[in-house]
C-alpha cells in the first residue's frame, strides 16, 4: 500500500495555506467492484483525468485496491493488520439491511476516498494549492431492472457517509462510522459534496459514445458484458443523446448473475476440497486441502486464478473424467445463458427486430473477461452459433485521450472504463428501453429492384 501519509493528507477537502485562487470543480469517480475498487478523478477545465494509483506495485495493479478492509481494536485500516473482511459489495447487494455489512462498506468507501484527494493532494500539490473546490462523488451502481431505484437511494447514503467519515480528522473506527451512518439515515446528500448514483453499464460505454467514432444517427444498440470477480453482468441498451445534450441509456435486457471470475475459483476450489476427501487417509491430501483453503482466502485479483480447475493441483490422479466434472463445464453452460439467451435473445420480436438485433456491437470487459473460459464462452456465443439468426461483433474500449495513467497497459483500460465515465458522465436518464420501431422495408417492387433499359 501506499504511504500512509498520503492518505491523512485526504482528510481535507482542499488544501488552502495562503490566498485563495479561483475555484475548481473535481469528479471522483468510484468504481466499487466486488473484488477491486478503481479511482479517477476528473477535473473538467482542465482537460484531464487522472487514474489514482492505490498500490505501491507497477503496472494494472498500482491502480486496483481490493475491495477489502481490516479491523483491529474498533478502528478499520486498509494496511495488513486485524481481522480481515471481503466481499464487502457482494454482501452489501446480499444483505443491504445488515447493519454491521453496511458499516464496513462505508469505512472501506471512506478509506478509498481519502487515499484519492491524498493522493490528488501530493502528486499534483503544485495545480491544486490554494484552490478551493466544489467535489462530486459519483460512485457506480449494477443495473438490474427492477432493483435501481431501492439500490440509488442506499449507495446515495451510504456514499454520503463515507464521504463524511473522510472529512472528519479522526481514525476510521466503529462509533465515527455508526455515527455518521445515523446522522445520514433518511439523508442521501451531505452539505460538502454531491453524490451521484450511476448504472456501472452507463459509464463503461461513455468513453466510446463521446469520442469521434461514435455515430449518433443509427439506433445504438450495444451489448456489455463484464466479468468482475463475483459477478457477469450482461445488458442490451440504446444509447442516445437527447435534447438536452445530455446521455440516455434505455436498457432493453439486464441480467446479473454469481458468475464472477472468483466465484468460479472458490467453485473450483471446493470441488477439489471434495475430490481429496475421498482421499482422507492420504496426508498428502490433507495438506492440499489445507493449501487450497488458504489460497481461496488470499486471491484477491482474478488474474492470480489458474487458466483450468485441472491446473491447481499436480501429481494427483482423478477417479472421473476430469474436464466434464469440474465445474467449468457448468459454469460455460450458465456464461452462455445468460449472455447469449437472456441478454442477447430474449429483446428478439419483443423490443427489436432481427435486422435491428443482427450485427450488434458488442464489449467484453472486466478483471476477468482476460480467463479463456469466459472470452471463448462469450465469442462462440455471440459470434453466430449453428442456427442463430443474428449474430454479434465485438468492439474494443479504447483509452480515452484525457485518461492520465502512468503505467496501465491499454489493453487493460477496459477495467477502468467504468470509474472513469463516472468521473465524466453528466446526468444521465436511465430507464428500461420500449420496443424500437421496425425498420423499414426495402421496396420489393421489380422497377425499384432493375434499372430498365430505357433509363440507360
Amino acid at each position: 500500500m501506499l504511504d500512509r501519509a498520503i492518505e491523512e493528507r485526504g482528510i481535507v477537502l482542499e488544501h488552502i495555506v495562503g490566498t485563495a485562487a479561483a475555484s475548481r470543480e473535481l469528479v471522483l469517480g468510484l468504481d466499487f467492484g466486488s473484488s477491486s475498487t478503481k479511482l479517477v478523478i476528473s477535473d473538467r477545465a482542465a482537460g484531464k483525468s487522472f487514474a489514482v494509483p492505490v498500490a505501491d506495485a507497477v503496472g494494472t495493479r498500482r491502480f486496483l485496491l481490493p475491495t477489502a478492509i481490516h479491523e483491529c481494536d474498533d478502528r478499520y485500516s486498509l494496511d495488513d493488520a486485524g481481522t480481515l473482511y471481503t466481499g464487502l459489495k457482494s454482501d452489501l447487494l446480499a444483505s443491504p439491511e445488515n447493519v454491521r455489512v453496511r458499516e464496513r462498506a462505508v469505512a472501506y468507501l471512506a478509506l478509498a476516498i481519502r487515499r484519492a484527494r491524498g493522493w490528488l493532494f501530493t502528486t499534483h500539490e503544485s495545480i491544486y494549492r490554494d484552490v478551493p473546490i466544489f467535489w462530486t462523488l459519483s460512485i457506480g451502481i449494477p443495473k438490474q431492472q427492477g432493483q435501481i431505484d431501492r439500490d440509488t437511494s442506499l449507495y446515495k447514503r451510504l456514499a454520503a457517509a463515507a464521504w463524511r467519515v473522510a472529512g472528519a480528522p479522526a481514525p476510521v473506527t466503529t462509533g465515527n462510522v455508526v455515527a455518521a451512518m445515523q446522522r445520514n439515515e433518511g439523508r442521501q446528500t451531505d452539505d460538502t459534496v454531491e453524490v451521484r448514483v450511476v448504472p456501472e453499464i452507463a459509464a463503461e460505454i461513455y468513453g466510446f459514445v463521446s469520442s469521434e467514432s461514435f455515430d449518433p444517427k443509427p439506433d445504438n444498440v450495444f451489448l456489455m458484458v463484464d466479468v468482475g470477480g463475483k459477478t457477469l453482468d450482461a445488458s442490451l441498451f440504446r444509447v442516445k443523446r437527447n435534447k438536452a445534450n445530455r446521455w440516455d441509456f434505455s436498457f432493453f435486457t439486464s441480467v446479473v448473475r454469481p458468475l464472477g471470475a472468483l466465484e468460479l475459483h472458490g467453485a473450483r476450489i471446493d470441488w477439489w476440497k471434495e475430490m481429496l476427501r475421498a482421499r482422507a487417509c492420504d496426508e498428502r491430501a490433507v495438506s492440499l486441502i489445507a493449501d487450497l483453503e488458504a489460497l481461496k482466502q488470499s486471491s484477491m485479483f482474478e488474474e492470480m486464478i489458474p487458466a483450468k480447475a485441472t491446473d491447481y493441483v499436480e501429481g494427483v490422479e482423478l477417479t472421473q473424467g476430469p474436464e466434464a466434472s469440474t465445474p467449468d463445464a457448468s459454469y460455460r453452460a450458465e456464461v452462455r445463458v445468460a449472455v447469449r439467451r437472456k441478454a442477447y435473445d430474449s429483446a428478439f420480436g419483443v423490443q427489436l427486430s432481427d435486422r435491428q438485433m443482427d450485427g450488434v456491437e458488442y464489449f467484453l470487459c472486466g478483471g476477468g473477461s482476460r480467463m479463456e473460459i469466459y472470452s471463448k464462452v462469450v465469442h462462440g456465443a455471440l459470434s453466430g452459433p449453428s442456427g442463430a439468426l443474428f449474430h454479434a461483433n465485438r468492439r474494443i474500449l479504447r483509452v480515452p485521450g484525457d485518461l492520465l495513467a502512468p503505467g496501465l497497459p491499454e489493453p487493460d483500460y477496459d477495467r477502468f472504463a467504468v470509474a472513469y465515465g463516472l468521473s465524466r458522465l453528466d446526468r444521465t436518464s436511465v430507464m428500461d428501453a420500449k420496443p424500437l420501431p421496425p425498420p423499414k422495408r426495402r421496396d420489393r417492387k421489380y422497377e425499384n429492384r432493375f434499372v430498365s433499359k430505357d433509363m440507360c
